[in-house]
């Protein structure tokens, strides 16, 4: 399994790769987590996130955030 983040594009290899070819055992799971409130993955707006797995359906994810509107509401 390897996931990407690309902040301005849709480049995904080695060079925008948070983790790459990661083992991922049967019913196991996998947490980014922020450290602190207001931090984590920031995305511009064309920036996108990638996953890639060498089986199909493998895999499910779930990406929780808030946008940089809520973010300046939020004073974070």
């Amino acid at each position: 399994m390897s996931i990407y983040h690309d902040d301005d594009g849709s480049t995904f290899d080695a060079t925008t790769a948070l983790y790459e070819s990661k083992s991922v055992p049967a019913n196991d799971s996998i947490e980014i987590k922020a450290e602190a409130i207001g931090s984590g993955l920031m995305m511009a707006k064309n920036g996108q996130i990638g996953v890639k797995t060498g089986t199909a359906d493998a895999l499910t994810f779930t990406i929780y955030g808030i946008t940089a509107n809520i973010a300046e509401k939020l004073n974070v």
